[in-house]
């Protein structure tokens, strides 16, 4: 096996300062545009200059989409050496080892020397000893060695829970055997409304331009809803993408189309009607655009209308950009 040459935490850190060199370029790149585009350049070297300053552009921009590519990367490395190369997430490595130093007698200060009748007899019991078991205690080492054809529905749908089988699970727990398996995280007390009202309340009412923070205020909105996103997760809005299928939400298949509809008021207008029915909470993410929406856009649904990091009177996020080019992803939990 190959050995690790470095921490999850330099992993992690190296991430970080490639999100904030990504910030710097951009924000050098936004305020150099303006000031060359401010003045009506005479002087042949200040004029050299700008097209010196364009001709950089190219190169810096695929260092930056270079740089975007690796840093998930990094965060991925992290996560599998903090699991310790077993595969387990880091809640059921600590359950095995808790249950092999349980079973082995081993206790937080060395032997469990001092260990009540019934602790020992548990314990013998899960290193197959104890000939004299009660009927319960023998019923619970045959279920666990795999016997038991009589068992009660209960012991034996946990049996099947343990193989990983049980076809009819409730919802909830499918969910949560889908999300072990998947390695994902699985958020089962997230609140939509609490989501979405945190999201209303601090949206501003328009768009602010060379301000845009959508992927910012979806992303406390989530968090006042219940779900955790660790510092190292957060990313501009079109890192969600990847991100909102690790936090249990799913893909759906909706795309949207400019139509003529008739209003109220008998007044007609042409607006983006959704192929399916949307519900309250359904997440759009906007894939980036190079050289022209580097950050991609991230909103939620709210029941009627569209909000991100302002209130959207329309689909649609960007008046300059035509949508049937653009690639979105809407996402449902």
């Amino acid at each position: 096996m190959a050995k690790a040459i470095v921490t999850p935490t330099d992993l992690r850190e190296f991430a970080n300062i490639l999100q904030k060199n990504i910030e710097e370029f951009t924000h050098i790149e936004k305020s150099m545009n303006q000031k060359l585009s401010s003045y009506d350049w005479q002087d042949p070297v200040a004029v050299k200059f700008k097209a010196d300053f364009e001709a950089t552009k190219e190169p810096l921009n695929k260092l930056k989409q270079k740089m975007e590519e690796f840093r998930p990367y990094l965060t991925q490395k992290a996560d599998i050496l903090d699991e310790g190369y077993t595969g387990d997430t880091p809640s059921i490595a600590a359950f095995k080892v808790s249950a092999a130093a349980f079973a082995g007698g081993v206790g937080v200060g060395g032997a469990l020397m001092g260990d009540s009748p019934s602790i020992e007899a548990l314990k013998k019991g899960i290193r197959g000893e104890g000939a004299g078991d009660s009927p319960s205690i023998a019923a619970l080492k045959k279920g666990i060695k795999g016997e038991g054809a009589g068992d009660s529905p209960s012991i034996e749908a946990l049996k099947k829970g343990i193989r990983g089988e049980g076809a009819g699970d409730s919802p909830s727990i499918e969910a949560l055997k889908k999300g072990i398996k998947e390695g994902k995280s699985v958020d089962a007390n997230y609140d939509i409304s609490k989501a979405i009202t945190h999201l209303k309340d601090n949206a501003r009412e328009k768009s602010v331009k060379g301000d845009g923070r959508c992927a910012e205020y979806v992303r406390k909105a989530l968090e006042a809803g219940g779900i955790k996103i660790a510092e190292n997760e957060r990313s501009h809005a079109y890192g969600y993408k990847d991100l909102l299928p690790k936090k249990g939400f799913k893909e759906q298949d909706i795309t949207f189309n400019l139509k003529k509809i008739k209003k109220e008021d008998g007044t007609s207008m042409w607006t983006y009607v959704p192929s399916k029915e949307l519900q309250k909470g359904d997440i759009v993410v906007f894939d980036r655009i190079p050289g022209k929406k580097e950050y991609g856009h991230i909103q939620m649904y709210d029941g009627q209308n569209w909000t991100s990091d302002f209130k959207q009177k329309y689909f649609r996020p960007w008046a300059d950009v035509d949508l049937k080019k653009t690639k979105y992803t809407v996402f449902r939990k």
